[in-house]
């Protein structure tokens, strides 16, 4: 398949701001997240097409860490407009019923304008005050690479699974469990948020005083460099955060520690890259492999830990990530993979509006 048309209106959280671009990607182009851990997702535009604004990041500052929840609703509101533009191609229904029905409300819509717009944004606030704002299974339940384990990692999720199953459990702020997905150069599906911050947490330690320089010898320039850049091998020689023995998982891996381990909550994978057509069919039956083997014995045992809007398991992205992966809203790769996905069984969900629905709209 040939890659797919960027058609950008959309708001990037730190750093980037507003991103606005429109044109066939050049080829490579891969859009990788190099953002700060604020306790929400975060994400950026690919270098180039990325236009600085303070008042985005002020805005995501005051949707994720106002005091006040009507300020931090009021933000968040204004977020899922811009995202919601940002995917109006979903909404798009351009068939004879569509065309007549928007001929016979034309002279109405001066009168409508209004109504219609306040009607919006109660139901974009209504959706929004109904998910959690806090949610303790954050990149698998660890903030960063500081604290007790490093973020999207199979010991923080290990952690989280036990607690949540122990004396501890279940937990009161975990809703699901959240990580990020990415495909690196051999077509490998990885855990991580982004490459550049797992390896600004690693570089200084002792441990991997020697990964930068056999990368170097082997042609990549880690501290430059995406998860295309490298293979999924060359990327498992890092240790994570300095700490002997953590590796980056792979989607296979993690989803199999969430099997042997008996987790009991939904999962949401983050798609940040997926840039070829077998990393695109590689998802998705991971996905539906999980959700046979393990989701079906959930349903009977446990339906009141399931999170409703994802099911047991989804997909979710901003829709600057989804489209570059799995094709731009209303072209023919976005309806094949669309397709596929329903036939899996598995939702795709917008990360700050989980009611937008990647495949269809809202």
């Amino acid at each position: 398949m040939a890659e797919p048309r960027l058609t950008y209106l959309s708001w990037c959280p730190n750093p980037t701001g507003f991103l606005l671009a429109s044109g066939p990607a050049p080829p490579g182009t891969v859009l990788d997240a190099r953002s700060a851990i604020v306790g929400r997702d975060t994400a950026c535009a690919p270098v180039g097409l990325g236009l600085h604004s303070r008042f985005s990041n002020a805005l995501w500052a005051t949707s994720t860490s106002h005091p006040a929840q009507a300020v931090r609703l009021a933000g968040m509101v204004l977020i899922s407009i811009i995202l919601v533009t940002r995917s109006y191609r979903l909404f798009l229904r351009w068939d004879a019923r569509t065309v007549l029905l928007l001929a016979s409300l034309c002279p109405l819509l001066p009168w409508m304008a209004l109504p219609l717009a306040i009607f919006g944004l109660a139901f974009l606030a209504w959706q929004l005050r109904q998910q959690p704002e806090i949610n303790a299974g954050h990149r698998s339940g660890a903030g960063g690479f500081k604290g007790p384990h490093c973020e999207n990692t199979l010991e923080a999720l290990a952690d989280l699974i036990e607690r949540d199953n122990g004396a501890e459990g279940p937990l009161a702020h975990l809703h699901y469990v959240e990580f990020d997905i990415h495909e690196t150069a051999d077509n490998k599906l990885v855990v991580l948020h982004d490459l550049g911050s797992v390896w600004h947490a690693s570089k200084d330690a002792q441990i991997n005083a020697a990964v930068g320089n056999d990368l170097q010898k082997q042609g990549v320039n880690i501290a430059k460099a995406t998860a295309k850049d490298v293979t999924a091998a060359q990327l498992q020689t890092i240790h994570v955060g300095g700490r002997k023995g953590v590796r980056v998982p792979t989607l296979s891996q993690y989803l199999r520690c969430c099997q042997q381990l008996g987790l009991r909550r939904s999962i949401a994978v983050e798609i940040k890259s997926i840039w070829s057509d077998s990393g695109r069919a590689k998802f998705v039956e991971l996905l539906r492999d999980y959700k046979l083997q393990h989701c079906l014995a959930l349903e009977a045992a446990c339906p009141e830990r399931k999170y409703g809007p994802f099911g047991w398991v989804a997909a979710i992205s901003f829709p600057f990530f989804f489209a570059p992966s799995f094709g731009e809203f209303g072209s023919a790769m976005w309806k094949e993979w669309g397709l596929r996905f329903r036939h899996a069984g598995i939702p795709a969900r917008c990360c700050v509006l989980h009611s937008l629905d990647l495949l269809r709209g809202l």
